[in-house]
């Protein structure tokens, strides 16, 4: 059909199905007949009316784009160490000591399990300690210095991981990242 050369003729970049557009579409979209996809007739990408091609953002970068996202985001958010429960959670204010809602002890610091007869002996009661030869979690810390660096981290070796398909600036993305969720914290 498309060595035919006939006029009007589209082609899904999903499942390669070809069709005569219809001329009372908008221009350049293919809505196909078959998968029902809507797609560029120029760059094959999903329809975009109103952006350039060339600033389409492609699938490939896309999925790249959402791997260093879903790294990034799993470097910040804490999981309840119970396998039966693993809700995820952040931090807003307050000490380390976390109360998931199943009941779970959980250090906001090295992310482990605190066993009820433990609860506050985790952590270091010493004022003005510097934790390496106590080697307990402080009560209290600002843990956004640790945060950023853990997703940057986290941000660039996935970045690596997809380096062979597509490009991520993890830079410009650390710039202006998407605003993380605040959950409240039960004590």
């Amino acid at each position: 059909i498309e060595s035919a050369n006939v006029e009007g003729l589209g082609k899904c970049p999903k499942c390669n199905f070809i069709a005569i557009v219809d001329d009372r579409m908008p221009p350049l979209l293919f809505h196909c007949p078959q998968c029902k996809f809507k797609s560029c007739r120029d760059c094959g990408e999903e329809y975009h009316p109103g952006i350039r091609c060339d600033q389409v953002e492609t699938k490939n970068e896309m999925d790249g784009r959402r791997v260093v996202e879903e790294a990034m985001t799993s470097a910040m958010v804490r999981t309840c160490p119970r396998p039966m429960c693993r809700k995820k959670f952040l931090k807003s204010d307050g000490c380390n000591k976390m109360t998931c809602s199943c009941g779970c002890y959980v250090c906001y610091v090295c992310r482990k399990e605190i066993p009820k007869n433990v609860a506050y002996q985790h952590f270091c009661q010493v004022p003005h300690c510097n934790h390496k030869s106590c080697n307990k979690c402080p009560l209290y810390a600002d843990m956004n210095a640790a945060d950023k660096v853990r997703v940057r981290k986290a941000a660039k070796k996935a970045a690596r991981s997809v380096k062979e398909k597509v490009h991520v600036d993890v830079d410009a993305m650390l710039k202006d990242p998407p605003a993380a969720k605040s959950y409240s914290r039960r004590r």
